[in-house]
């Protein structure tokens, strides 16, 4: 677990420093966490990366499953301005 926990911190930050398509290369290289919190984390990171490459439909479908495992209101609001600002 700590080793995906690292690798989408690792992927966040190559997204900071605009590069998305290494970010995504990241993620895909990984298992999609169980954690639900992480999950969340991990679709989301993911749809940022291929939102930020123009990849519009693949990224929505990343921030609908983020939204799906989203357990608070302030999760659910990030993932809501995620799927409107990408539309």
């Amino acid at each position: 677990p700590g080793n995906l926990t690292i690798a989408i911190n690792y992927a966040s930050s190559l997204l900071g420093t605009g590069k998305p398509a290494e970010a995504e290369k990241v993620l895909l290289g990984i298992s999609e966490p169980e954690n639900r919190k992480s999950r969340v984390n991990y679709n989301y990171q993911l749809g940022e990366s291929r939102r930020l490459q123009g990849k519009k439909n693949e990224a929505l479908s990343c921030y609908q499953l983020a939204l799906k495992y989203s357990d608070t209101d302030e999760q659910k609001n990030i993932m809501q301005k995620a799927i409107e600002k990408t539309k």
